[in-house]
């Protein structure tokens, strides 16, 4: 793919681009996407840049690439974990998990742990907890 540089864009309007239906802002920096071989995901919507790709995907053997050309925010950031998780059959370790808590998976040899951490001053609701032990009161988790 080759890439051709973007003027700065401080102070300028939001560009968007159009990935499916969902309209994407972006007000920091953009480039101009030429795929060689990849498949276009989201296209420009506005100015030089109108139907110009801003994400591309390209397959290689058995895995994948995205390439997004702008600043990940964070709305953008979750459709591609939402595109991932589809193309992947990616599962969560804990599904539907409350706002702000995280979720930790640590492996080794001789197994895992998972780690809930709350990273707020309120207790917090967890449903579909795996199976194992709470390490803090010792109980087992079913």
């Amino acid at each position: 793919m080759e890439l051709e540089p973007a003027p700065a864009l401080t102070g300028t309007p939001a560009v968007s681009f159009l990935w499916g239906e969902e309209a994407f802002a972006e007000h920091l920096w953009r480039e101009l996407l030429q795929p060689d071989g990849g498949e276009v995901i989201a296209t420009w919507r506005e100015r030089r840049f109108a139907g110009a790709p801003a994400v591309v995907k390209n397959v290689h053997g058995a895995g994948c690439c995205f390439y997004v050309g702008t600043y990940a925010n964070t709305p953008l950031i979750m459709k591609l974990i939402q595109q991932l998780t589809v193309e992947t059959d990616l599962k969560p370790i804990v599904p539907n998990l409350p706002a702000d808590i995280e979720v930790r998976r640590r492996s080794g040899a001789r197994g895992s742990l998972i780690f809930l951490l709350n990273h707020t001053d309120q207790t917090k609701q967890v449903d579909q907890v795996p199976q194992g032990m709470d390490l803090l009161s010792g109980r087992q988790m079913e």
